[in-house]
């Protein structure tokens, strides 16, 4: 198969398509602005994908200025560099299937750095992450980033819970030779009220920890080294002191003084391994929409802890699929959830992403173009990376081809587990085929499809 492309006003000589550095136009010079040439998607081949790797011409993350490289280019070039990556979205997200080669392929490539971000889901009753499983003693609540807004105040992570018992704790056991490495370990939490003895217990050793109450109501940090190889970790928490509010008061005064109520609020754990490497955080919540970043109360407190060098904002389909149609205020959420990040982290990078063709009760959803379209222009306008998902799938109409491949679920909205990891192997490609591509480049300033192939 043979193809033009169009570079800075003029054609190449014709290039089989696998030989092109990228289907889309590679702008050369920051003057005159290229034309774009549009590029038919390629046709997906269902075979090729359950026989192997899915491969497509020019997978590459497209951006429309340099500025949106931002950090995260910097950093991966530049090597003994930590490397944190935040991956935010829907059940696409939590359950891991899709985060796993992405992350394999990362850290295969700059070290690793940990597992990152992970909440024991047993405590709110959903389901875990596929590499481990976790369990609970005590009385706890929880909320979640499904709830809009939630019913009590989440952070990063999309989950938190809270217990009043004076103790109370949890159990996470990790799966795979990964995890028995060495690590860090940071709880995030909010203590209330009263003072908490956290005990972490890793590898046949426990570790003790007093925390005050939050004085300043934010979330705080409390770091374990586990210097042991290990896969199962234990954190239980206790209830120090408890003292009710007004019991400074004269006796006359404590019986109408209200009680206060202490709790300890948990909002993450946070694996880590020393020196340099990256971090994938995995940081899905099934259900979510576009809205739950914005609706996070302690998203500026545990995002320095973090510090990612690329978001991957990859939200959509809870926002489209229940009436089939882009909502009328999708898009200035979607600016705002930019702006706050880019409020505390001008320089990082954030990746936009886009769904899969879809069917819901038998109805295709052709939202999904429309979502094509306005996630292209805002990350053009905000300066953001497009990762177009959509068209690298098939487009509209293909749906079918993944679930007869057997990569799709039968409910025609998710993937399985086969499908999800060739959609990550698909995002981690094109992320490494960019950074490629600029490194090898650098005079590149633009990497673009055109909009009107999106429609067939």
């Amino acid at each position: 198969m043979r193809n033009l492309i169009k570079i800075a006003g003029r054609f190449t000589a014709a290039l089989p398509v696998a030989t092109l550095v990228t289907a889309a136009v590679l702008a050369q010079s920051p003057v005159t602005p290229p034309p774009r040439t549009a590029i038919p998607p390629l046709p997906f081949n269902p075979k090729a994908a359950v026989d192997g790797r899915m491969v497509v011409a020019d997978n590459l993350v497209e951006f429309y200025n340099p500025k949106a490289l931002g950090r995260f280019f910097a950093r991966w070039n530049a090597r003994g560099q930590q490397i944190s990556v935040a991956h935010l979205g829907d059940s696409h997200v939590q359950l891991g299937w899709l985060v796993a080669p992405i992350r394999q392929r990362f850290q295969a490539a700059r070290g690793d750095g940990g597992r990152g971000m992970v909440f024991p889901y047993a405590i709110a009753k959903t389901y875990s992450q596929e590499d481990f499983t976790s369990t609970f003693t005590g009385l706890w609540q929880s909320a979640n980033s499904i709830q809009q807004p939630p019913r009590l105040g989440v952070s990063l992570s999309g989950f938190m819970a809270t217990t009043s018992d004076p103790v109370a704790g949890f159990n996470m056991r990790f799966k795979g030779t990964d995890s028995y490495l060495p690590q860090q370990v940071s709880l995030y939490y909010r203590a209330i009220g009263d003072s908490y003895q956290i005990d972490l217990f890793a590898a046949g050793q426990r570790q003790s920890e007093v925390v005050v109450p939050s004085s300043d109501g934010r979330v705080h940090q409390i770091r374990f080294p586990v210097e042991v190889p290990t896969s199962e970790l234990s954190v239980q928490v206790s209830k120090l002191n408890p003292v009710p509010l007004g019991a400074h008061l004269p006796a006359t005064q404590v019986a109408i003084a209200p009680v206060q109520t202490a709790s300890f609020e948990i909002h993450g754990l946070d694996l880590r391994k020393p020196g340099a490497g990256l971090t994938y955080h995995n940081l899905g919540v099934g259900g979510a929409t576009y809205k739950a970043l914005l609706q996070q109360k302690y998203f500026e407190d545990v995002y320095p802890f973090l510090k990612p060098d690329l978001m991957i904002l990859d939200w959509g389909t809870n926002d489209i699929i229940y009436k089939n149609e882009v909502p009328a205020d999708l898009a200035d959420t979607v600016v705002r959830t930019i702006r706050r990040i880019r409020a505390i982290d001008p320089d990082v990078t954030i990746l936009l992403t886009n769904v899969q063709d879809m069917a819901f009760r038998g109805q295709s959803i052709n939202a999904a173009a429309a979502l094509s379209k306005q996630m292209r222009r805002i990350a053009r306008e905000q300066n953001c990376l497009f990762y177009d998902w959509y068209r690298t799938s098939g487009g509209p109409g293909t749906i079918d081809l993944w679930l007869a491949a057997g990569l799709a679920s039968k409910d025609r909205i998710h993937l399985n587990g086969r499908g999800y990891r060739k959609r990550g192997e698909a995002l981690a490609d094109a992320l490494i085929n960019t950074v490629a591509a600029v490194t090898n480049r650098p005079n590149i300033y633009q990497m673009v499809r055109d909009e009107g192939t999106l429609q067939q």
